[in-house]
This record gives C-alpha cells, structure tokens and sequence, in this order.
C-alpha cells in the first residue's frame, strides 16, 4: 500500500514494527456492552474546588531580543 511503512524507526535506534491489522472474530467471542443507568433517586454531588489565586512554582522567563528585533505577536 502507497505511503505506508511497515517498520518506524526510533530516535532510540530502534527499530518499531506495526503490529498485526485487525481481524473479525466469531461472534461467540464478542461482548455485548452497554451503558449502565442508575437507579431511581440515586444521588450524585461533585465537588469542584478553583482556587481563585495561583502562584507560579518558579519566575517567569525573560526572553532577551536582539537589538532592533521585536518578539512574534502570532505562534
């Protein structure tokens, strides 16, 4: 097939090989799921706590320019 490769090759000089393509199993193999409902009055309470102040763990970093540059406004 066009534009695939079969092995990928690491920074680690490792060499990673493409595991097999999914195959069909019978359907006595296959499992049945579904979402589970919760029973009638069941009760549920989040607790969702923001700090209204954070303080940074270090300073922020200073980018020094070169003379007669200005920094990117856009990434």
């Amino acid at each position: 097939m066009a534009g695939v490769k079969e092995v990928i090759d690491g920074a680690l000089a490792v060499a990673i090989t493409k595991s097999e393509m999914l195959v069909a199993v019978p359907i006595e193999l296959d499992t049945l799921i579904f979402p589970v409902v919760a029973f009638e009055g069941t009760v549920t309470v989040i607790a969702d706590f923001v700090a209204f102040r954070t303080a940074a763990d270090a300073p922020l970093k200073v980018t020094a320019l070169f003379e007669g540059t200005s920094s990117n406004p856009l990434p």
